[in-house]
């Protein structure tokens, strides 16, 4: 393989595994978050589910609750429930 193509090939392959290393970090960002929610949302059932007063206004679940009431919720992919 001739020099400038095995530099050309380097080039790219780096360009290649940064962009995969920054969709990587991006889902990460993503998946905590929605454990996150997630979690809270357990919280925010278990509140109801034993009749307590709320002591803070939480907007992620508050509008977590009103998407999915609105939207009637969504699957693991995101896809509309019917």
């Amino acid at each position: 393989m001739c020099k400038n193509n095995k530099k050309i090939l380097e080039d790219f392959l780096a360009t290649v595994q940064e962009a995969l290393n920054q969709q990587i970090n991006e889902l990460r960002i993503t998946a905590d978050e929605e454990i996150a929610i997630s979690e809270k949302i357990k919280e925010f059932r278990k509140l109801f589910k034993d009749n307590k007063i709320l002591k803070e206004f939480d907007k992620e679940i508050f509008d977590s609750v009103i998407d999915y009431i609105i939207l009637g919720g969504t699957d693991e992919k995101g896809n509309r429930k019917s």
